[in-house]
């Protein structure tokens, strides 16, 4: 009876090679990049940027006001300095307890001279005690209301500059 329903022979089924399949592909892509035309891409027109150049000489640069608190030796040593039209210094100490009173004064001077400046970059050098800095923010906000704080590694330079004068 096996006679009667024999299993034909299965025929094995080759692997397909992909690499020339892979190679052919890679050509043809190689090919479209070549004579694609980016003409579209090149009359892409960008909006002007947000950033001004002043080119103008008779306008003056903006003001760049910084104050530096260093730790002295019994004293707190401050540092106020700005970049501008006309740039300038003023240099004060005081002790810990009467910061807030010194930078007052210091700041007050400086706003006598430029009325319309509201911003401060504050600096203070490594080893400035939490309180100092609060207290120097105090004083510096009655007159100049933004305060923003920098490295202390600006500070520590630029009153160790101040030092060797």
């Amino acid at each position: 009876m096996d006679d009667l329903f024999t299993k034909p022979e299965r025929k094995s089924v080759r692997e397909l090679n992909l690499v020339p399949v892979i190679d052919m592909f890679t050509t043809v892509i190689f090919f479209l990049i070549l004579s694609t035309s980016f003409f579209g891409f090149t009359k892409l027109t960008l909006p002007p940027s947000k950033v001004s150049v002043n080119t103008d000489p008779l306008v003056p640069p903006p003001l760049s006001t910084k104050l530096f608190v260093g730790q002295g030796t019994p004293e707190l040593r401050l540092l106020l300095t700005w970049v501008g039209e006309s740039p300038g210094q003023s240099e004060a100490t005081s002790t810990p307890d009467k910061i807030e009173d010194a930078v007052g004064r210091l700041v007050a001077k400086f706003k006598e001279r430029y009325p319309n400046e509201k911003t401060v970059q504050l600096g203070l050098m490594p080893g400035v005690s939490y309180q100092a800095m609060i207290s120097t923010m105090d004083g510096v906000r009655a007159k100049l209301p933004d305060v923003v704080l920098i490295s202390p590694e600006e500070a520590a330079t630029r009153l160790a500059a101040m030092g060797k004068k």
